[in-house]
């Protein structure tokens, strides 16, 4: 069954981001969502401004309590942003609480874009989600630049 699902881990992205994609899939094993596409929006983004996303797929596994979202930016090797949030409380704000069920099929969250973040300068982005029970939900990695609108 197809699902839509705006996740937060992707409004965090961003506080580093702007108009680029998340265009690789990082995961190393089995995941419990398969993207098939996602948007960004508004492109740029803009630092201390809101921000959206978009991801459409197919989730084989609720997103269950302890689910969370670990992000971490890199430049020139050297870790310059890392984070780690509950994934639940990000989706329950939303009106979404855990277990978000296989069936869902829309999910609106955004956040505004975080201001401590290097601007106008490509930072590798790994974003990495991790539901309840362990598995994998997704992991996504771009070069991305933070921008001041």
């Amino acid at each position: 069954m197809k699902i839509l699902i705006i996740f937060a881990s992707f409004l965090i992205v961003a506080a580093i981001t702007t108009a680029h994609a998340l265009d690789s899939d990082c995961s190393t094993g089995p995941v419990d969502l398969k993207v098939d596409s996602y948007t960004l929006s508004p492109n740029p983004f803009c630092i201390g401004k809101k921000a959206c996303a978009t991801v459409t797929g197919k989730l084989k596994a609720p997103v269950t309590q302890g689910a969370k979202l670990k992000f971490e930016g890199k430049f020139a090797g050297q870790v310059v942003y890392s984070k780690t949030l509950d994934l639940c409380i990000l989706l329950a704000q939303q009106g979404y609480p855990c277990p978000v069920p296989t069936t869902l099929t829309s999910l609106t969250l955004c956040m505004p874009i975080e201001g401590n973040v290097i601007a106008d300068t490509p930072v590798e982005l790994e974003i990495v989600t991790i539901n309840g029970n362990g598995n994998t939900i997704f992991c996504r990695s771009a070069t991305v630049t933070a921008k001041h609108c």
